[in-house]
């Protein structure tokens, strides 16, 4: 997969990640990452990579609780 500008944005809100989680988890500033998604600064192969590892990381999480709530409701 590669990201774009807009395709990191979409993705990152439909986790429900801020901005400011997704670089301290990457390890970037908030503002750098508000400049990428703004197509101001260019994202780097090896940030696209922590990037996508982050986003691959929350939704095995909310894959387990959706998987969890879903059995709960079962019994």
């Amino acid at each position: 997969m590669k990201l774009t500008p807009e395709s990191l944005q979409k993705i990152r809100t439909n986790l429900g990640i801020t901005q400011g989680e997704l670089a301290r988890q990457v390890g970037v500033s908030s503002s750098f990452l508000s400049a990428i998604e703004r197509n101001e600064r260019r994202l780097t192969p090896r940030l696209e990579f922590e990037i996508l590892e982050e986003f691959r990381a929350v939704s095995a999480e909310l894959k387990v609780i959706i998987d969890e709530f879903d059995q709960l409701n079962e019994k």
